[in-house]
């Protein structure tokens, strides 16, 4: 992955193919995960709750340490600083 390549603003997942981004739309700048096919971004609550299956999928995390990871990292991102 290069420094440039793109990132979803909601998780931060690398965008490495069209296929990647929210209905294989480059022009949206959300994942497939945080995203509606039609780029919509899907509420905080929603991709909390997709991040901590991640995490606790991913990493071993126990669900209930891996919800505030997941919380805790989303708010670092563009899409949440709001």
């Amino acid at each position: 992955m290069t420094p440039s390549q793109p990132r979803c603003e909601s998780c931060g997942m690398p965008l490495r193919s069209d296929h990647d981004h929210a209905g294989g739309n480059p022009s949206i700048r959300y994942c497939r995960h945080c995203a509606a096919p039609d780029g919509r971004l899907k509420s905080f609550a929603e991709v909390a709750s997709g991040m901590t299956a991640f995490l606790v999928e991913t990493q071993g995390m126990a669900p209930d340490a891996a919800r505030p990871a997941a919380e805790k990292m989303l708010r670092t991102m563009p899409a949440w600083k709001r």
